[in-house]
């Protein structure tokens, strides 16, 4: 299995002209084989390996030229060992069947691999908002943490409740409550980074990681948003306010489950001093 991973790294690194060139090169040595050793239809089989490997890793177009290549291959390869009584006709058929067959394969599979990515990114985003969901954030948090643990790396987690949004929701009605959260949504990933972590974690409940942050960049950050989402609630008149928890990570947490505790008990520090507070802790 870890040798496995490891292909599937180098693969995954490789340029998509890379991977055609792999592929044709893969083509080429079955080409050879088949020349040398005769074994027609078990390196048949095999001219498959080349396509879905192209079409897994560098799309539908290249997977079509190397199934025309595979194809132009097993045509040149029957040419040379024609029988007397097969005409060129009936190998160029041939050769145009297995082609077909070849692309029909290298489409299945693009097709595959295009539907398990879109699931593996819906499974981590929340449907409503489009920003991450807890499954999402535990993934991100989980491989920052490890990366603070190599590099030394400061960590700030954050964790953002709405005050009163279950009467406003009440009160207005679950669409534009749905409006609320996705605007938040909004002005979270504007004030924050690429490299930065922004999810729902449930409800009205937010969660931020801001990588390679202490606790002066982190306040700088927490300053913006909170001024953002106050004129943002006063312009659409939201009954609203913002619990704002925060830690500041100057070595990487145990785990996620620690930096969310940490961060929500600084949270629930904000609600407990009278609500639409910030209050920030040091790890």
């Amino acid at each position: 299995m870890e040798g496995l991973k490891r292909i599937r790294a180098f693969l995954e690194r490789l340029s998509r002209p890379g991977i055609l060139a792999l592929g044709l090169a893969i083509l080429l040595a079955i080409w050879l084989l088949d020349r040398t050793l005769s074994f027609r239809e078990s390196l048949l089989l095999l001219c498959t390996v080349p396509v879905l490997l192209v079409a897994r890793f560098s799309g539908l177009v290249p997977s079509l030229l190397v199934s025309a290549a595979a194809g132009a291959g097993w045509f040149l390869s029957d040419l040379f060992q024609k029988p007397v009584d097969a005409s060129v006709e009936l190998h160029l058929w041939n050769a145009l069947v297995r082609t077909a067959i070849f692309a029909l394969l290298a489409v299945l599979e693009v097709s595959r691999e295009r539907l398990l990515r879109k699931e593996r990114v819906c499974s981590k985003s929340d449907s409503l908002t489009g920003i991450d969901n807890g499954r999402g954030f535990r993934q991100r948090a989980s491989a920052e943490i490890a990366r603070c643990g190599r590099t030394g790396a400061l960590l700030t987690a954050v964790y953002l409740d709405l005050d009163d949004f279950k009467a406003c929701n009440d009160r207005s009605g679950h669409s534009a409550g749905d409006g609320i959260l996705c605007a938040v949504a909004g002005v979270l990933k504007a004030v924050t980074r690429e490299s930065d972590a922004v999810a729902r974690i449930g409800g009205d409940e937010f969660a931020l990681l801001l990588t390679d942050a202490g606790r002066q960049e982190a306040e700088a950050v927490l300053g913006r948003l909170r001024e953002d989402l106050e004129y943002l609630a006063a312009k659409a008149n939201w009954p609203i306010g913002f619990s704002i928890g925060a830690v500041a990570f100057v070595r990487p947490p145990e785990s996620v489950d620690a930096l969310l505790h940490a961060a929500d008990r600084a949270m629930y520090g904000a609600k407990s001093g009278g609500k639409g507070r910030t209050v920030f802790l040091d790890a």
